[in-house]
């Protein structure tokens, strides 16, 4: 069995939980990641309540309890630090980051520049950020030749995981430049 304790959610996350339920929630979105696939036989159990007490009960090798090393972390350090994006603050940050990316490269260069999302969450964010640059159709495809400029979007990166397996699969990218 591996414990994990993890700290409280901001209260407005904890709302959006369920409240008193918020560990339940952060169980079932452990449970939904792709990475137990490879896992034989795992149980979450949930304790509430104060503290708060969350174990994974299982047979892990040597690699899984390095990432439920790193989960752990996570759920430490990183889950009150959460906070939620209402619409329309996700509406500004996608002018903020046009902004940047404008200042960056300049709008000449990003009609021509190809732009991808990381799923899933980096879809919500591009079609925002498309918007806000008014993006044709074709610029949200892959570019037809590898030496044509892409952005890639996602909606957050904590450990780089998601990202590390998306570029895995598309060998075609293999230089990438990440700015928080």
């Amino acid at each position: 069995m591996v414990h994990l304790a993890p700290a409280a959610p901001p209260d407005p996350l904890r709302h959006l939980l369920g409240g008193d339920s918020w560990l339940v929630a952060v169980a079932r979105a452990i449970a939904g990641s792709p990475a137990w696939h490879d896992a034989n036989s795992v149980t979450i159990v949930v304790r509430e309540g104060e503290p708060a007490r969350l174990g994974i009960l299982g047979r892990f090798d040597p690699a899984m309890l390095s990432r439920l090393a790193g989960l752990s972390w996570q759920l430490r350090h990183l889950l009150p630090r959460l906070h939620y994006v209402t619409y329309e603050e996700a509406a500004r940050l996608a002018e903020r980051l046009a902004a940047k990316l404008a200042d960056r490269f300049g709008l000449d260069t990003i009609r021509n520049m190809h732009f991808m999302a990381v799923p899933r969450g980096g879809h919500i964010v591009l079609g925002m950020l498309a918007y806000v640059l008014g993006l044709r159709h074709e610029q949200l495809e892959a570019p037809p030749t590898p030496d044509q400029p892409i952005v890639l979007v996602d909606d957050i990166a904590i450990s780089g995981n998601r990202l590390k397996r998306f570029l895995a699969v598309r060998p075609g990218l293999d230089l990438a430049v990440f700015q928080t």
